[in-house]
């Protein structure tokens, strides 16, 4: 099982090779759970969606908001700084 890959094991990610970067990221279970529930959303949009601008915009949307909000939560909640400047 693709899960036990990391049981045990260190990576030492400056010696890898790019496949066994690529490896490494695949067999680790969290990616395997955003793959699985990527798949499980998608899945739902096509079976619920009634046409495809509602989710073409919601995805646009979501391309523009997320790495702004990524951002000033890393920025500004993650570094603790209590004042934008």
């Amino acid at each position: 099982m693709l899960l036990d890959t990391w049981r045990g094991r260190s990576f030492d990610l400056g010696r890898m090779t790019f496949g066994e970067l690529l490896r490494a990221y695949a067999t680790f279970y969290a990616i395997q759970v955003y793959a699985a529930l990527s798949v499980v959303g998608l899945a739902a949009t096509v079976w619920l969606a009634q046409g495809w601008l509602g989710p073409l915009l919601a995805a646009a949307v979501i391309v523009v908001l997320y790495p702004v909000v990524w951002y000033l939560l890393h920025r500004f909640v993650l570094h603790g700084h209590a004042s934008i400047s």
